[in-house]
């Protein structure tokens, strides 16, 4: 089970035990005897679940992985296909699941889109249908009207579906839009612009700059910091080069536009 966040794996593995599942954790908090002893567990059959942060999942190799669940959807597409290459090796059967939820839909299209294939979809009936129960009851001992109330919820819903759908798709249009413009400019960073950019991100914490490297390599993260240059830089030439104008065609004076800070979204945890 893969998750981003090491108190996301904590917490999954504490869910599991509560039903009665016996999972065990790694990811960087985990010292390395520690984690050593959970793989020999894993490796030996002795363990059935293994629920891993992805920087601390590298160098996983063990045979007869039957299902990969990746219990939060990565961000880099290149990430999906390097977890659920833990599973259906050397001709075996394997399945991989993933709990995508309506706002990650841009997400699983660009996977879709680098794996070239439409994943099939499936919704969780038995918790969905457990949670309507549960619901109806409650409703029922308030004596509320539950025909009416249902109503209204899936009104609700299908409004939400469509206000989520289009800006997912439209962000999806956007990002290959400035793939393209990087690609035709020639704004793809070479190698020595990325071995630029690692060392700077090396710098503060004094971290070894090809060890860094080493590691953003293992987990998949080389690609996506290159995209995120080209994205970047396509975006700057775009500033430099075209004018913007509005629906009725008339030009946008670019100091009148307002954008977000950088820096201004949520702080995300670091793994390691």
């Amino acid at each position: 089970v893969f998750c981003r966040m090491k108190r996301t794996v904590d917490s999954v593995v504490r869910y599991l035990e509560r039903k009665g599942i016996s999972a065990h954790a790694i990811h960087g908090d985990l010292s390395q005897s520690k984690r050593n002893q959970v793989m020999s567990k894993f490796r030996g059959g002795d363990l059935n679940v293994l629920v891993a942060s992805d920087l601390a999942s590298r160098g996983i190799d063990v045979e007869g992985i039957t299902h990969v669940i990746n219990y939060d959807l990565p961000e880099d597409p290149d990430l999906y296909v390097h977890r659920i290459g833990r599973t259906a090796r050397a001709g075996r059967d394997g399945h991989a699941w993933s709990l995508v939820t309506p706002a990650q839909g841009s997400l699983l299209t660009e996977i879709e889109l680098l794996v070239n294939a439409e994943i099939p979809e499936s919704m969780i009936e038995n918790e969905i249908n457990a949670r309507i129960q549960d619901l109806v009851q409650r409703l029922q001992q308030q004596g509320m009207d539950v025909g009416a109330y249902l109503e209204a919820v899936g009104q609700t819903a299908e409004t939400l579906a469509a206000e989520f759908r289009e800006p997912a798709e439209q962000a999806v249009k956007v990002d290959l839009a400035l793939r393209s413009v990087a690609d035709l400019q020639g704004l793809v960073p070479d190698d020595d612009r990325i071995d630029e950019v690692i060392a700077e991100m090396a710098g503060p914490s004094g971290q070894d700059p090809d060890e860094l490297k080493a590691r953003l390599a293992e987990v998949g993260q080389i690609s996506a910091l290159r995209a995120d240059l080209a994205k970047q830089a396509a975006m700057e030439w775009l500033t430099d080069n075209v004018e913007l104008v509005d629906e009725h065609g008339e030009a946008i004076d670019r100091e009148a536009l307002e954008f977000p800070a950088r820096g201004a979204e949520e702080d995300s945890e670091e793994e390691e």
